[in-house]
This record gives C-alpha cells, structure tokens and sequence, in this order.
C-alpha cells in the first residue's frame, strides 16, 4: 500500500488563526513546538476508483487530498468486509418485514 497527500495552506488564515492554534497546542498536547486546531470544521470528500482510494478535506484555512493506493490483496479485504456488512444489514432488513 502506499499514500501520497497534497496539502494547500491559506496564509491569511493561518496568520489569523494561529496564535489560538499555538495556545490549543500547549494546553492540550503541552507542545509549544507545534500548532493545533482541535475543532476545525471541514468538508470531506471520498472517492474509490478501482483500488485507490481518495480522502478530500477542506476548511477556511487547509485544503488536503490523500490518495491511498491498495495492494490487490487490501483491496480485497476491504470488499469482503464490505459484503459481510452488506449481508448483515440485508438480514436485519429482512428480519423486519
């Protein structure tokens, strides 16, 4: 399996944002190396083609793209779970009737 990730980093809002970022950090992970936005909200974005597999995530200040590439074997692990899911809410469907 291997991933890539693209990430886009509005400058504005970073300036904006991360003095409260850098405060975040310290009181929650007491690291004043690093910033952190706890309750960020964004939008998410999944995609599935073929056996890659695409994570968007946008917000006011980052916009992200994760691309995770599944060997054929991951791959079909993910579908068998999948089915088995499938079946377990077909059952319950069913059951219901």
């Amino acid at each position: 399996m291997s991933e890539t990730m693209y990430i886009s980093i509005d400058k504005e809002e970073l300036k904006k944002t991360s003095a409260a970022a850098e405060k975040e950090a310290i009181e929650s992970i007491e690291d004043s190396n690093k910033l952190l936005w706890a309750k960020l909200p964004v939008s998410i974005e999944t995609e599935i083609d073929g056996n890659e597999i695409f994570v968007n995530v946008e917000s006011n200040l980052v916009y992200a793209t994760l691309t995770i590439k599944l060997s054929d074997e991951d791959f079909i692990k993910l579908l068998e779970m999948a089915i088995k899911k499938m079946n377990k809410f077909k059952s319950l469907m069913e059951s219901v009737k």
